[in-house]
This record gives C-alpha cells, structure tokens and sequence, in this order.
C-alpha cells in the first residue's frame, strides 16, 4: 500500500508540475499579445488621424477656392480684366540690368515698378 501510496503522490506532483509550466507558457504567451494588441491599438490610432487629415485636404481641394488658387498659382491662370506679372528668379539682381549696374546709373526701386505699371 505504501508504494501505490509514492506512485500517486509521484503522479500528482508531475501532473502539477506539467500544469504549473504550460499555464506559465500561456501567461507569457499572454503578455506578448497584449504588447502586440497595444502596438496595433497605437497604430490604428495614428492612422485614424492621418485619415482624417486626407479627407480634410481633399475636402478642401473640391472646394472652388482652392481649385481658382491653384489654377493661379500653377497654371499662371487670372480672371478677366487681372494683369499677371511674372518676375523671375534670382532676387533683385536679376531685376538690374547689366548696364544699369556697370554705369552706376540704377534708378529706385519705386521708379522701375512705376514704369513696369503706369
């Protein structure tokens, strides 16, 4: 009787060393997939808001007021009777001619636009 006895104790103990190391294995298993769920979570809000903020510029960009500036500012585009001027690049170097600048005889600023507009 004595050994049947160690038999079931030897038994139960290995059955609960069993238990005791595959619930450790699912508890840890657990805890990876709540730091996973956690980064999902984090990136599902993150994408939320940039969706948002594409509906919110293409909102705007059916809108009449972005499609008359853009028509302006990309396509040079003006309504009837609007004069468009085009300066070019490069600052106010390029506005002065060569011979302005070697003569020294460069008239102001406010004249050269007086003469561009009157």
């Amino acid at each position: 009787m004595n050994t049947k006895r160690r038999i079931i104790r030897f038994f139960i103990i290995i059955v609960s060393v069993v238990s005791v190391v595959s619930l450790s294995g699912s508890i840890v298993d657990l805890w990876q997939k709540r730091s996973i769920l956690r980064e999902r979570e984090s990136e599902v809000s993150t994408l939320q808001h940039e969706q948002k903020s594409l509906n919110k510029q293409l909102q705007d960009a059916q809108s009449p007021e972005y499609i008359e500036r853009e028509a302006r500012n990309r396509l040079g585009l003006a309504k009837p009777g609007e004069t468009v001027v085009l300066l070019p690049n490069g600052g106010t170097q390029a506005m002065t001619s060569p011979q302005q600048g070697k003569t020294g005889g460069a008239s102001p600023h406010w004249r050269e636009w007086w003469k561009l507009f009157f």
